[in-house]
């Protein structure tokens, strides 16, 4: 998430929404990340972003990915999200 850049009431969202979550799972939920701002990006030609290396996330993204992160770990391990 070096390269991620964020309003700040986005960050204060993705922290609150991650409470509780392991190492391992907010590393994919940062891998999730990329993939659908990569893939958010490419729809849109440079989305506006002449440095195609900074991450644009909102609060849409983190919403999906958090979505989709949780479904995986229910599916995986039980993964019962606080």
């Amino acid at each position: 998430m070096a390269k991620a850049t964020l309003a700040e009431g986005d960050l204060a969202y993705l922290v609150s929404a991650t409470n509780g979550y392991t190492g391992a799972q907010l590393e994919e939920l940062a891998n999730t990340l990329y993939i659908q701002t990569a893939q958010k990006d490419t729809n849109i030609p440079n989305n506006g972003n002449a440095n195609r290396d900074v991450m644009w996330i909102d609060g849409g993204l983190i919403h999906t990915a958090l979505t989709e992160v949780k479904a995986g770990l229910v599916r995986k391990v039980g993964f019962q999200a606080p």
